[in-house]
């Protein structure tokens, strides 16, 4: 689905709470008023946020929400293939990658790092 972020100003001294239409409260701020929705299908949905004030009142306000096909991927831009640039066991020491060692440590060059059990017969 599509997500978005949602936040009221940090003026409004009002307790607050939201109900969503249409999709569901991905996360929901503990130091903001703020929401995360993640929307379920393209079209319409509604953010309504309900108000509190003074004794049992409340004001509720709603949007209507277009929800269209994000453009944007979440996943990091896969087009360069990463590259091994050193293989070591548990403690640190260099190995080859093709090595019967039980458990290899993969370090690329964008800094990530695989741990590989292998397993052999």
């Amino acid at each position: 689905g599509t997500y978005e972020i949602y936040t009221l100003s940090s003026s409004i001294e009002n307790m607050a709470s939201w109900q969503v239409v249409g999709g569901n409260i991905a996360w929901n701020s503990a130091t903001e008023p703020s929401i995360g929705v993640e929307w379920l299908e393209v079209g319409q949905g509604t953010v309504s946020i309900i108000q509190y004030f003074g004794i049992n009142q409340t004001c509720t306000i709603e949007l209507d929400v277009n929800v269209i096909p994000s453009t944007i991927d979440l996943s990091e831009n896969e087009s360069s293939k990463k590259q091994i640039v050193i293989v070591t066991d548990v403690l640190g020491r260099l190995v080859q990658n093709n090595n019967k060692h039980h458990c290899l440590i993969y370090i690329y060059d964008d800094g990530s790092v695989e741990k590989i059990y292998k397993i052999t017969k």
